[in-house]
């Protein structure tokens, strides 16, 4: 802290908090509601006294220069006010010995450097660094004995103030050094005295509202300079944006036509290379039989396969890396079961390895076209989607599984299979029904297969929006997120931060996504952690707080984007049924969970 562009002492400072310490509960709220800082927590008028001090106490350091109004409160109560205002600087100069030791050096300094005068000030901080402290009270009552004797003058020139009306009250300003009943100066005051004295309080009222006016000045001017920096911070910030954008749009002219074009060939190649492949099979085997031997044809052929493998990888590698994989999970997990305290790393480096073998898995199982089914359940729906032809019956099957999800029939992994069994189905038939028919006549056949509703639209260039209910989705996906739960195994802080990271993946490879996540919260609030995803928190108490939220936030989509596709992720039955009745779509918690695998 400075004053006069001098730093004020830590001793300086320490007189003020104690000084603080006997300040009115009045004098503290009212400068409390002045500065929002000092009630941060409480609700308007109903700051404690007792913690707006101590908050008052702690900002006296870290303010760079004291507001006038906390000024004003030191005055108050400490000696500046009753002491250091009535004193010229010559009385302070002479008598500082007997000041000193009759109020304290420290005391009398610290309340000099609150004085409106600068040459008081300056004495101040002269007299702080050699204070002169208090003695014994012996000493203290000498020193108060030199104080009357040096301001007896004074004293006796005060006795001229009393009324001149006849029977009024004598002063209190009597002391045993008054002057006697018969002194010449008890004498009414004349005419000219009356006259001075009027005009020296017309002078002092005068001086009062300079002040006043200069106080306000004072605050005006710290107020502007405020302002003025907070203008250049964000002057500065908005440049600083301004040059990354600048950067980031050059670096995207320079490379947009070559982007276009691979995004071009990796469409074409995901829409054409499937129906071309057994086309060119078939020209290159009558080629090679029309041109070469069979020893030439196997050559070649092998020379095909590593090169192949050279792109993909070979089937052996896959496997010895899944082993791999699985012996260093379960020595994680025997680690975990063995530790008295085992570290919150081991469970998600477990998880991640499975995923990682999971996805191994799935290269090596590319050549089926389905899931194994072990489960009676799900051999019958295996049977009953491989006899599914159009879209139609698949949704029919999907419908069953709902139903059958209700009744608790699979577990968590039966029904996360059987889902992907019907993905696999419904990808079958959309493939045989998109070759005859247009696209908009095909997204009104698979609007009860939500999943790959938004894929077909999201292939073609058209936005989506995906509303998902947070903790719905982490309580009926714990496969997924179980290794981020907490030590209450309840979906907590990190098992948020999961499906927000999973769901940012998703948004990467899928541009045209929107997604809304709300969750059950306390307090009111969202943000934004990545492009085109918004985290909302509901407020209030409760459970299910952000499902009313959810179907508001869909009627919304409604009415502002009405052609727009839109999805609501949840297992709950009453808010699908609400969500269906907006025109959105119903995606199953576990159709989302095989989209961000």
């Amino acid at each position: 802290m400075q004053i006069d562009q001098k730093t004020v002492p830590s001793a300086a400072i320490q007189v003020w908090k104690t000084s603080l310490g006997q300040a009115g509960p009045a004098a503290i709220k009212t400068l409390a509601a002045q500065d929002n800082r000092l009630t941060a927590g409480f609700r308007p008028g109903k700051i404690d006294p007792s913690v707006a001090r101590k908050r008052l106490q702690a900002a006296l350091e870290q303010h760079q220069e004291l507001p006038e109004s906390y000024l004003a409160l030191l005055r108050g109560c400490t000696l500046a006010n009753p002491l250091v205002l009535v004193l010229s600087e010559e009385a302070l100069a002479t008598g500082r010995q007997a000041l000193c030791r009759c109020y304290g050096g420290t005391e009398l300094s610290a309340a000099m450097l609150l004085d409106a005068r600068e040459a008081v000030r300056r004495m101040g901080f002269e007299w702080l660094q050699a204070p002169v402290e208090t003695g014994s009270a012996a000493d203290r009552q000498e020193a108060a004995r030199e104080l009357a004797n040096l301001f007896r003058p004074f004293l006796e020139q005060m006795q001229l103030l009393p009324a001149t009306q006849p029977g009024d009250p004598a002063p209190a300003l009597a002391t045993a050094s008054a002057p006697a009943a018969g002194d010449s100066r008890a004498r009414p005051r004349s005419v000219k005295e009356r006259e001075l004295l009027l005009a020296l309080r017309a002078k002092d009222k005068e001086a009062k509202r300079y002040r006043r006016d200069w106080q306000a000045a004072h605050e005006e001017r710290l107020r502007l300079r405020q302002a003025g920096e907070s203008a250049q911070a964000v002057q500065a910030n908005a440049q600083a944006r301004i040059t990354e954008l600048t950067t980031q749009l050059a670096r995207w002219e320079t490379h947009f036509e070559g982007r276009v074009a691979e995004r071009v060939d990796a469409l074409l190649d995901a829409r054409l290379l499937p129906w071309l492949r057994p086309a060119e099979q078939l020209v290159q085997a009558v080629e090679l039989n029309a041109s070469a031997s069979w020893l030439e044809q196997a050559q070649a052929l092998l020379e095909r396969q590593a090169a192949q493998d050279l792109r993909y990888g070979l089937r052996s590698r896959l496997q010895s890396e899944l082993q791999a994989c699985q012996a260093i999970r379960l020595k994680l997990e025997q680690a975990q079961r063995d530790a008295l305290r085992p570290l919150p790393e081991l469970a998600s480096m477990a998880t991640r390895i499975a995923e990682h073998g999971r996805a191994i898995e799935d290269k090596l199982g590319q050549s089926t076209t389905t899931p194994l089914a072990t489960t009676p359940g799900l051999q019958r729906l295996s049977q009953s989607l491989q006899g599914a032809d159009t879209l139609d019956q698949v949704s029919a099957v999907r419908h069953a599984l709902q139903a059958s999800e209700a009744q608790g029939w699979l577990d968590e992994a039966e029904l996360a299979q059987a889902y992907r069994l019907v993905e696999l189905a419904s990808s079958r038939c959309y493939a045989l029904a998109g070759t005859a028919q247009g696209w908009s006549q095909g997204r009104l056949t698979h609007q009860d297969l939500p999943l790959h509703a938004l894929q077909a639209e999201l292939a073609q260039g058209r936005p989506c929006t995906v509303v998902v209910d947070g903790h719905n989705m982490l309580y009926t996906q714990p496969g997924l997120f179980r290794a981020w739960f907490d030590e209450q195994g309840q979906p907590g802080q990190r098992a948020r931060q999961r499906l927000i990271d999973q769901l940012l993946d998703l948004l990467k490879r899928q541009p045209g996504l929107r997604v809304n996540l709300w969750f059950d919260g306390d307090t009111l609030h969202d943000y934004t952690p990545g492009p085109h995803l918004r985290v909302h928190y509901s407020g209030g108490t409760g459970t299910d707080r952000a499902d009313q939220h959810i179907v508001a936030y869909l009627r919304h989509l409604k009415q502002s984007t009405p052609t727009q596709l839109r999805a609501v992720v949840t297992a709950d039955r009453s808010e699908a049924s609400q969500a269906k009745q907006t025109g959105a779509l119903v995606l199953a918690p576990q159709e989302l969970g095989l989209w961000l695998r």
